[in-house]
């Protein structure tokens, strides 16, 4: 019994962490969408004002997601 209730445990885990994978995945691809427009050689600030104000609150919402995500794996341990 015990041997299942560490494996219905650390599919928890595994579930609640995907969340947070998800979500470190979608900014990475951001980052790299900037990144690659940036060395593009366009120059004009005004046109990756909106893309930084998106990229912030990409960066706030994993932020607070990581926050939930911490407190479950740890309330279930």
């Amino acid at each position: 019994m015990p041997a299942k209730k560490d494996m219905k445990q650390l599919e928890t885990l595994v579930d609640d962490l995907g969340v947070l994978v998800y979500r470190t995945e979608q900014l990475s691809s951001f980052c790299l969408v900037i990144n690659n427009a940036l060395e593009g050689g366009n120059t004009n600030e005004n046109q990756y004002i909106p893309a930084f104000e998106l990229l912030g609150e990409l960066m706030m919402d994993l932020s607070r997601k990581f926050a939930v995500q911490f407190e479950k794996i740890h309330s279930s341990l």
